[in-house]
């Protein structure tokens, strides 16, 4: 069996399982050669990929909001290892999400860099459908508001065009 290169930037990401612990996907657009990897921190959730980390948004444990899971994969043959820090998005324990009223963290994400993170359908107290920006550059999320959407939006995709002259 042909196996991708994991580390390739234009590798898609897929959770196929629903469960606690189940396969995440793997996959290879071009070619659509794809392979599954287990590890028990793998949740249902939002997924995001940036170079050699990917993040699964998910709920905390503890039930009180969501956090992101940070995942770096350590070679081309898709051997993925978790990083030790969580991001909190909850708006209950944590003072600078509750000035925004924040009280669901959305729907699609995606990686901007390897510390920003987009949104979408994150309901504030202004309203819901907003796409927002998400820092995640310390161990408690940092979400700027971006724009409304006009109504529910499901998937997200951040590109970044460099021009030069």
């Amino acid at each position: 069996m042909s196996h991708i290169d994991c580390l390739d930037c234009k590798t898609v990401i897929s959770d196929t399982s629903g469960s606690l612990g189940g396969p995440i996907t793997f996959t290879d657009p071009i070619t659509g050669l794809s392979q599954q990897v287990s590890l028990p921190d793998f949740e249902p959730g939002e997924l995001a990929k940036y170079d050699d980390l990917f993040f699964i948004k998910c709920s905390d444990s503890h039930g009180t909001g969501d956090v992101i899971k940070k995942f770096i994969i350590t070679s081309s043959n898709c051997s993925v290892q978790k990083l030790p820090q969580s991001i909190f998005l909850s708006a209950i324990p944590f003072g600078a999400l509750t000035t925004l009223g924040v009280t669901y963290t959305g729907n699609g994400m995606c990686a901007k860099n390897s510390t920003t993170l987009i949104i979408g359908s994150v309901s504030l107290s202004s309203g819901s459908n907003w796409i927002c920006e998400v820092d995640i550059s310390s161990p408690v999320a940092l979400i700027t508001p971006l724009f409304q959407a006009g109504g529910f939006v499901n998937v997200i995709l951040y590109i970044y065009l460099l021009l030069t002259l």
